[in-house]
């Protein structure tokens, strides 16, 4: 079993993933955030690096690059110390706690095998829209237009698949995804409708991209987890917490 810095390196030796039309960015410290696309999506900093003594420095530079629309903020275990009451003093609110949990290669035993034969991979345009429009419903999500579902159907490949499970009529009844990245996996939207929670259909999508990982299996899956949601269900499953991140999102009007 590998320790949890060994993970963090593996995790953090590439950039996360950014909304599809946003601009990266990186500072001297590591730091790493994306200016928002037209629509004013992907407004985010993702990692701050930042020394404790070079914080207002640090905040001086995200005003001057964010103008009047402040970012929102991904603070994880190895971001700065006391970010979080730095922003909490700019009026910044904390939104949600998240967990990083993982699941390596010869645990995977362990996540139920249920049946998957309704699971089906997203592969139209058709098929897109439904799952946006459960994003929408379950997690707030932006609903994209017919230009912004042809950019993300686009990603989808070898290295990010999507899988849902359709209703009688069409409609996503639970969804999720992964993205491949060297030696891990990052699994991902794992949600389901408010009317159809509690009959198995998370399991059935978490088995569904298990098993679209074999044979060629990373070392370990990765997982963002809600706290109050999705991670008590994930940790019963055997994956293990490697750390917590706060999502803080900026006061109204910025």
């Amino acid at each position: 079993m590998r320790d949890d810095r060994e993970l963090w390196d593996i995790i953090e030796a590439h950039d996360p993933e950014i909304w599809p039309g946003s601009t990266p960015w990186r500072d001297v410290w590591g730091s790493f955030g994306t200016t928002p696309d037209a629509n004013g999506l992907g407004c985010s900093v993702e990692r701050t690096r930042v020394p404790e003594e070079a914080v207002e420095e640090f905040w001086e530079a995200v005003e001057r690059r964010y103008r009047s629309t402040w970012p929102r903020f991904r603070i994880g275990p190895r971001d700065t110390t006391g970010l979080s009451d730095f922003l909490a003093r700019r009026g910044y609110l904390l939104e949600s706690v998240e967990e990083m949990l993982v699941l390596e290669a010869d645990q995977w035993h362990r996540v139920p095998d249920v049946d998957t034969q309704g699971v089906r991979r997203v592969t139209s345009m058709g098929e897109l829209r439904e799952v946006i429009r459960l994003d929408h419903q379950v997690f707030g999500d932006p609903l994209l237009d017919e230009a912004g579902l042809a950019r993300e159907l686009a990603r989808l490949g070898v290295h990010r698949q999507l899988f849902y499970i359709p209703g009688e009529n069409g409609t996503a009844r639970a969804a999720g995804g992964w993205t491949r990245f060297p030696g891990w996996v990052l699994f991902w939207g794992g949600e389901t409708h408010p009317d159809w929670r509690h009959q198995g259909l998370y399991r059935q999508i978490l088995r569904a991209r298990v098993e679209a990982l074999e044979p060629e299996s990373p070392m370990f899956i990765g997982v963002l987890a809600n706290v109050d949601t999705s991670a008590p269900i994930l940790r019963r499953l055997g994956f293990r917490s490697i750390g917590r991140s706060e999502l803080w999102r900026p006061p109204t009007g910025r």
